[in-house]
């Protein structure tokens, strides 16, 4: 089967807080200008609003800094105020915390954080604070999603993670009036209808009991019995969603940034997740850097020793081994992948300003890489032809791709689609054309347009378990066109890049029998013909439409 992967675009995070708040949390009286001239030395933009407020723009890779608190943490680094890694109290909290089966959303972390002291603006960051994550580590909470309560209002201290029926279970939903069943309130809440499909699973849905009272049902809507407001002192978090590693990263963001607010973390203990016995982890990681790796990126000299002071700038506790820096990296930074990651935060505590310019020893002059060559010159032969271009999405509807000859088990599905028509990696670009015509149908007749891209299948011996191809399709439709139009265009193509080529007959689920053929030409092979009608009525097309999809990934380069 194919792997699954997710694959979504995510909008660069923007909160807001007020330039008091920054300042009382660094206990340093600094001007606006100085405050934006600290955010943006941590990758962040600024500007103050009409209500007093600052618009803070934070990089998408540190959602540690979606609080004023984590801001505050990672300014303190830079202006020298603390070194190193935070340091939080920790204690073993006398709750506990059950998980049966929950098949929709199987994964679950909770925490207490003490005497965080919630007062009507914090309240209002804390909310934005929530939905931030959801939006980027979260995936609009298809992948975690968080909730947060006032742990004085919990019914009980022990607490049960579950599926239940959706018209068994009542309760009143946050900021509601009445009760109702978890039916309605999928049906009838705002919430419900936004996220009640990431996970229902049949007529069950997963819900948080505290000694059998409701307060959570995740992702979709709290409890109002645990409902935070201003005077809340001591706040429980929760995590559920289908990535363990997303959910146990995520409750220790959340519990070390509100930590900041001078309180205690609470573990808990959990029983049903495998290697889970306490929530949360905050975990640790050791990565290791070469300060010449390190000085050749910079451009400029560092010793480890250096580098160690800087990384401790960045909050990271960093010591010096020989050439060697050992760094180990908080539990609410998550962006760090690779050695080049330390070298970026080096960069930022040194400032980008203060590193020297330098002139490159030796002037390239840019090439375009061979594949590009191929498809700039198919693009231009193309056009030539009177063929016009689009440019379609990567993801595509598996059905139509089924119904186009490709099997199941070469189509590379996505975990968390945001719709079925857009739930998997396409294959083939012919179907992606078939639905632009079926949307063109009143143009100027002949519609010619062609697409040249990637495609993406299934390979189980490919080292990610998938292969990318480079293909071209082209498709013409008119009440006039047939076979012998679009296969005068794929031979001018293939002839005009220097192939020479070989038709045989051919039989294909796109084409009509007796109207179809195979093209081999050195380095790959192509399909034409015109599309079954069956295939066109169930696309809503009423003209005739033939087609080619050539796979060119060996074809030989032009030169030009």
């Amino acid at each position: 089967m194919a792997e699954r992967a997710t694959c979504e675009v995510v909008a660069t995070p923007v909160i807001h807080t007020y330039p008091q708040r920054i300042i009382e949390l660094l206990g340093r009286d600094l001007s606006l200008d100085e405050i934006k001239e600290l955010l943006f030395r941590l990758k962040c933009e600024a500007d103050l609003l009409e209500d007093g407020r600052m618009e803070i723009e934070v990089n998408s890779d540190r959602p540690d800094m979606l609080l004023a608190e984590g801001i505050a943490r990672a300014a303190k680094g830079i202006l020298g105020l603390e070194l190193g890694m935070p340091r939080y109290r920790v204690v073993d909290e006398d709750l506990e915390l059950r998980v049966k089966d929950v098949p929709s959303r199987p994964y679950i972390a909770v925490a207490i954080v003490r005497d965080v002291n919630v007062d009507e603006e914090f309240l209002v960051e804390l909310v934005e604070f929530q939905e931030k994550l959801h939006a980027t580590l979260g995936r609009r909470r298809r992948k975690m999603a968080i909730g947060l309560h006032d742990l004085d209002k919990l019914p009980s201290r022990s607490l049960v993670y579950g599926a239940y029926s959706v018209d068994e279970v009542v309760f009143t939903p946050l900021h509601g009036d009445k009760p109702m069943s978890m039916r309605q309130i999928l049906a009838g809440t705002e919430q419900g209808r936004s996220y009640g499909n990431l996970a229902l699973s049949g007529d069950k849905h997963p819900l948080i009991l505290a000694g059998g009272e409701p307060i959570s049902m995740p992702p979709v809507i709290n409890a109002e019995i645990t409902r935070i407001e201003p005077g809340t002192k001591h706040l429980l978090i929760d995590v559920t969603g289908t990535d363990l590693n997303a959910v146990l990263q995520t409750i220790d963001i959340v519990s070390t940034t509100l930590a900041e607010r001078g309180g205690s973390i609470g573990r808990i203990k959990v029983y049903g997740i495998k290697s889970v016995e306490k929530t949360p982890l905050l975990r640790v990681r050791e990565m290791r850097l070469d300060a010449e790796y390190a000085s050749r990126l910079l451009g400029i000299s560092i010793s480890a020793r250096e580098a160690a002071y800087h990384l401790a700038r960045m909050r990271l506790d960093a010591e010096a081994e020989g050439r060697e820096v050992r760094a180990l990296i908080p539990p609410f930074r998550a962006d760090f992948l690779h050695p080049v990651d330390l070298v970026e935060d080096i960069a930022m505590s040194i400032g980008y300003s203060a590193i020297p310019l330098s002139f490159l020893e030796k002037r390239t002059r840019p090439q375009p890489l061979p594949k590009w060559r191929l498809i700039n010159a198919v693009r231009d032969l193309m056009i030539g032809l009177g063929f016009q271009e689009i440019l379609g999405f990567m993801l595509s509807n598996p059905d139509d791709m089924a119904e186009s000859g490709i099997s199941k088990e070469r189509i590379v599905i996505v975990a968390n689609p945001i719709s079925h028509d857009l739930s998997a990696l396409r294959a083939m670009i012919l179907p992606g054309l078939l639905r632009t015509l079926s949307l063109n149908q009143y143009a100027e007749m002949p519609v010619k347009v062609f697409e040249v891209g990637d495609v993406v299948e299934v390979d189980e011996k490919a080292e990610t378990k998938v292969r990318t191809r480079l293909h071209v399709a082209a498709a013409v439709m008119s009440s006039k066109t047939g076979f012998e139009e679009i296969q005068a265009a794929l031979y001018s193509l293939l002839r005009n890049l220097g192939l020479s080529l070989h038709a045989e007959k051919h039989t294909h689920a796109l084409f009509m029998d007796g109207r179809c053929a195979e093209i081999k030409f050195p380095g790959g092979k192509a399909i034409l013909g015109e599309v079954r009608p069956e295939i066109l009525e169930s696309r809503n097309i009423r003209y005739p439409v033939a087609g080619f999809e050539a796979d060119l990934t060996g074809a030989a380069v032009p030169r030009r």
